[in-house]
């Protein structure tokens, strides 16, 4: 039996509640990452040596290219075990391009994870200005030399 996209990304759209927000677009629909593979995530940056920053759009279509598009189920798992991040990783901040949200005020957000003291899950617009403090993950077994 097939499922259906809906079905598949219903646990997304649970934790997207959670947030106050709906899922509005769902490119990754699978989960990528799964307790046994946190260890083995990367950060990538999307930024080009001449951006200062770059729109959300612009970011999560260099995510595809970079097969670093994770959505809201990967981060909800990297922060269930966010024991096995890296600490390398405390200094950066983690942005989920594969799910879309929408919030209450009905602007498009994307879901980030950042270090303080804990790792903690926030949601930021899609038209902010991404810089180069943001980081897109990816599984290391997805790397784009994989190709």
């Amino acid at each position: 039996m097939e499922l259906t996209v809906a079905e598949i990304s219903a646990p997304s759209a649970q934790i997207a509640r959670q947030y106050g927000c709906k899922v509005a677009d769902h490119q990754d629909v699978q989960q990528t990452v799964f307790e046994e593979q946190v260890g083995l995530i990367e950060i990538v940056s999307f930024v080009e040596p001449n951006d200062f920053y770059i729109h959300g759009k612009a970011m999560r279509l260099r995510a595809v290219g970079l097969r670093a598009n994770l959505g809201l189920l990967d981060a909800k798992c990297l922060l269930d075990h966010q024991e096995k991040i890296t600490e390398d990783f405390r200094k950066r901040r983690l942005v989920f391009t594969g799910t879309l949200m929408r919030g209450p005020d009905n602007a498009l957000s994307f879901a980030y994870l950042f270090y303080d003291r804990s790792w903690q899950l926030k949601v930021q617009w899609l038209d902010w200005n991404w810089c180069g403090n943001y980081y897109l993950v990816r599984n290391r077994n997805n790397s784009v030399s994989d190709r």
